[in-house]
């Protein structure tokens, strides 16, 4: 049986203090973005796990087999009114500097790995910013940018790594756990494409319809955690199914988030305000409505570098954004070697999105894991890159 722990630490030191005796314990995994968990645990008479735990002091270590898989800044601990059970939560360690400001410098035509390590490295560099982040010397892309952070404008170090990573072109990233658990590293992942590539030995991620009638329901049934489905929502096990490795999958497509021209503004005010616009002339020319997206980048002064994030903006939102969610059990397949960002191949078998199914390629932007109290699998929920089915 695979066994999760989830153990404390320090928010400048990765070595381990206690560990939290955790009920209900969940986390995920996106791509370019911090994950969360969370999980309750009561405190006993000899509170050892509950003197190991502040706000926010510490951080939160979740190993699966005693293998490091999330590691967190302590960022929530509330006690249940009239009780002694508290709900903590936590995030992966970037969103620390979310609360950092960034250190006034100019970039001139540099390779945005350098600067997303460089803004981050002078930021660490400062007393009482670093939470021990390892930076690995990354091979770099083409992309380059112009950024000039002004100390009068107090940027964030967040913001101004995720504005980076957003332009055209610009790094994928993730702070994983890695090591052992006895001494685990906070490590930066940052790369052009993050994850697994596409090919014949890609990860197959299907869900087979369960036939319905008086046959199908008598085999065992499994019930669903987390938030994908309603509380409650049983669904056919997989033993007994006519194949694949899913119990359950779900659709949204979302208008709100499709456009058909991107605006982005940047620096300066009234006449002199920089702005890049483009449009999706193919859909456009095919009847589509003109849906107008503006972003705004106040931070940028540079047209090329503006042009960058307004072709980004785009490039995500130009056609029907659609976005599937599937879950599947604890090792089938194995998540922790399906790195975010890998590509995989969907197959649905039903002919609710249409007639023959689904047969595509997705990139994965976000792995949850939902630990079964009672020792059943974990459920594990796959967020697969929006689809743009123009």
């Amino acid at each position: 049986m695979t066994v999760y722990r989830v153990l404390t630490c320090r928010w400048n030191d990765p070595t381990i203090a206690g560990e939290v005796p955790a009920r209900g314990l969940s986390f995920n995994l996106p791509l370019s973005d911090s994950g969360q968990v969370s999980c309750t645990a009561s405190v006993g008479v000899d509170r050892r796990w509950r003197d190991t735990l502040a706000v926010p002091l510490s951080g939160l270590l979740v190993t699966r087999d005693d293998q490091p898989v999330h590691s967190s800044w302590l960022t929530g601990d509330t006690q249940q009114p009239g009780s002694r059970e508290f709900s903590l939560a936590g995030d992966e360690w970037l969103a620390f500097y979310g609360k950092v400001p960034a250190v006034p410098w100019t970039y001139t035509d540099t390779n945005d790995h350098v600067i997303f390590r460089d803004v981050l490295s002078r930021a660490a560099a400062v007393s009482g910013q670093s939470v021990r982040i390892v930076m690995d010397s990354t091979t770099t892309g083409a992309a380059t940018s112009d950024l000039t952070l002004n100390a009068w404008d107090h940027p964030y170090v967040l913001d101004t790594l995720t504005d980076t990573a957003n332009a055209d072109g610009g790094p994928e990233w993730a702070v994983v756990a890695d090591g052992s658990w006895q001494q685990h590293t906070r490590r930066l992942l940052l790369a052009d494409t993050l994850g697994l590539p596409k090919g014949p030995d890609a990860p197959v991620i299907e869900y087979v319809e369960p036939l319905t009638g008086a046959a199908a329901s008598a085999v065992p049934q499994v019930g669903l955690l987390g938030q994908l489905f309603p509380t409650g929502t049983v669904v056919q096990g997989i033993s007994d199914r006519r194949g694949g490795n899913a119990i359950a999958v779900g659709r949204t497509i979302d208008a709100g988030k499709s456009a058909t021209v991107s605006l982005a503004v940047g620096a300066g005010d009234e006449k002199a305000q920089l702005t890049a616009g483009f449009p999706a002339s193919a859909l456009l020319a095919n009847g589509w409505p003109r849906l107008t997206q503006i972003n705004s980048y106040t931070d940028v002064s540079v047209q090329a570098t503006l042009n960058r994030h307004a072709t980004a903006d785009l490039a995500a939102s130009a056609g029907r954004v659609t976005t599937y969610q599937v879950v599947t059990l604890d090792g089938a397949p194995d998540w922790t070697g399906i790195p975010r960002g890998s590509w995989v191949r969907l197959v649905l078998d039903t002919d609710l999105y249409g007639k023959g199914g689904v047969d595509t390629w997705c990139r994965v932007q976000d792995i949850a894991v939902n630990v079964d109290d009672d020792g059943g699998p974990a459920q594990v929920t796959w967020t697969l890159s929006s689809v743009l089915e123009v």
